[in-house]
Parts: C-alpha cells; sequence; structure tokens
C-alpha cells in the first residue's frame, strides 16, 4: 500500500460512482468527489441513493472550480495530490481545464472513459465530428429522434423541413423549434422500451453522440433491431492523459501515480475500440 493520498474525483457518471465505491471499500485514501452544479441541489442525496451502501468516507463539493486556474487554486488550497477526470465523454470543458491545472499545479491527472460503442455490420451508421454536421446529414422530411442533450439541440433548430422528437433529462428550450415533441425524461430501461418508443413517434433517424455504455445504449440496440439508420456524433479531441476504461488499470495507477511523469507519456490502458 502507498502513502495515503488526497484524491479529488470529478465525477458526474456511473463509472466515476462505481469508482468512488471502489476506492472507498479497497482503499484508506482521502477522496474529494465533484459533480457540476448544474446536477441540481439534491445531487449529493441521488448520489448516495444509488450507492447502495452508507459511508462518511468521502467528501461531496458541488460547482464549478473557475476554468483551469481555479481548479489549480483548489487542489493546492485542498492538498489534492491526484486528479481523476471521470466526467462525461462530451464534458470538455472540465476534462480540458483539468489538464492545464494538473500540469500547472504538478498533481498528476487520469481519465476514467466509458468504452465507446461500435458499428457492428446490422448497423447503419453515419459518423460526423459535430453537432452541426450531424444536423446537415439529416435527410429532408424526416422525424429524427435527437438524444445529444439540452444544450447541444440548437444546432437541429435551423433544419425547419424535419421533424424532431427531443428527449433530455433537463427541460429544454422548446421555442425555437418548428416541429419538435419534446420528451423529458432518463434513457428507456430496456431495448424494448426504446423500439415502443421509436414506433410511436414514427422515428425515422437517430441522432446521439457516442457516450457509450450504460443504459443509453438501449437506443442503439433499438434502433439496430428497427433498421434505423443512426447519425452519431464522434468524440471530441483531447489533450493528451493517462486514459482508462477498466477499474482495475487505473486503480493499480492510483497506487503508483505519485512517481509517473506529468508529460502523458504514460501508455494508456483503454479498450482502442
Amino acid at each position: 500500500m502507498t502513502t495515503q493520498r488526497h484524491i479529488l474525483l470529478l465525477g458526474g457518471t456511473a463509472e466515476a460512482r462505481e469508482l468512488l465505491e471502489t476506492l472507498i471499500k479497497s482503499t484508506e485514501h482521502d477522496i474529494t468527489y465533484s459533480l457540476a452544479g448544474v446536477l441540481g441541489s439534491k445531487a449529493e442525496e441521488v448520489l448516495r441513493s444509488r450507492m447502495g451502501f452508507d459511508t462518511d468516507h468521502f467528501q461531496f463539493r458541488m460547482g464549478g472550480f473557475g476554468g483551469p486556474q481555479g481548479l489549480h487554486t483548489y487542489m493546492q488550497d485542498h492538498g489534492i495530490d491526484l486528479l481523476i477526470d471521470a466526467t462525461h465523454p462530451y464534458a470538455t470543458v472540465i476534462s480540458r481545464n483539468a489538464v492545464e491545472a494538473s500540469k500547472s499545479g504538478g498533481v498528476p491527472l487520469a481519465r476514467f472513459v466509458r468504452h465507446e460503442w461500435t458499428e457492428t455490420g446490422e448497423d447503419e451508421w453515419t459518423v460526423v465530428k459535430t453537432l452541426c454536421d450531424a444536423a446537415a446529414a439529416l435527410p429532408s422530411g424526416v422525424t429524427a429522434f435527437l438524444s445529444v442533450g439540452r444544450q447541444s439541440i440548437a444546432p437541429f433548430a435551423s433544419r425547419k423541413d424535419c421533424k424532431f422528437v427531443i428527449r433530455s433529462i433537463a427541460e429544454a428550450e422548446e421555442q425555437m423549434f418548428h416541429s419538435a415533441t419534446f420528451i423529458q425524461g432518463m434513457p428507456g430501461r430496456s431495448m424494448e422500451e426504446e423500439m415502443a418508443l421509436f414506433q410511436d413517434y414514427d422515428v425515422d433517424y437517430l441522432v446521439t453522440k457516442n457516450s457509450g455504455a450504460g443504459k443509453a445504449s438501449h437506443k442503439i440496440l433499438a434502433a439496430r433491431k428497427l433498421h434505423i439508420p443512426v447519425i452519431m456524433v464522434e468524440r471530441p479531441n483531447l489533450p493528451e492523459s493517462p486514459e482508462f476504461s477498466e477499474l482495475e488499470p487505473i486503480l493499480d495507477w492510483i497506487e503508483k501515480a505519485p512517481d509517473l511523469p506529468l508529460s502523458g507519456s504514460t501508455p494508456s490502458e483503454s479498450d482502442p475500440e
């Protein structure tokens, strides 16, 4: 066992919660778990209810840091030894800030990311780089199911020749769309539930980000089963950093991290897919 460290874990995903639970159960490290303020005032209550066990063996914080300099200052003020970015794959701002703060503060950083979805022979994907590219790729006259998050729907508003079914966890801006049905809710709990939703709304296309893993994969399976084409927005490029997608390798990195270089030259342990 290495020296006890203070870990700042940037969370907001099921994988982050799994890592938090594992660290609590199997190590003696001090952990501060941070969530973005947009998740609401009951974020800690929801987190603890999902963990499945009661514990006071971690600290919780919520809200932004004020950019890379703010994150740097926070880590200095709170004696942070290790920084782990387990945020959503498309949370680019905090991920880039984490890299800058890691370098400026001399705090080793690793990313813990979920596996991407991969196209199979049964899928019909059009892979695009940006949301604007996704909007442009839609054929005229189709009904598209948007599952990209409420903050990412604006590029589709100009497509007045298409109909949209838009699902988001938080309430979305409705008035910008000419023809759209809004659904506020979580992803379906099964492939069958997602299939029923697509059929109820006569969905022709699914537009989504390659978030990977989790319950969100049910929509990918539903589209495959129903032969619905998918427009897939690929993941953004982020500055180089050690990256992992499995628990064992990142736990090993945590134990050895104080001796690792900060250049990002450590080989990635993430799945190449």
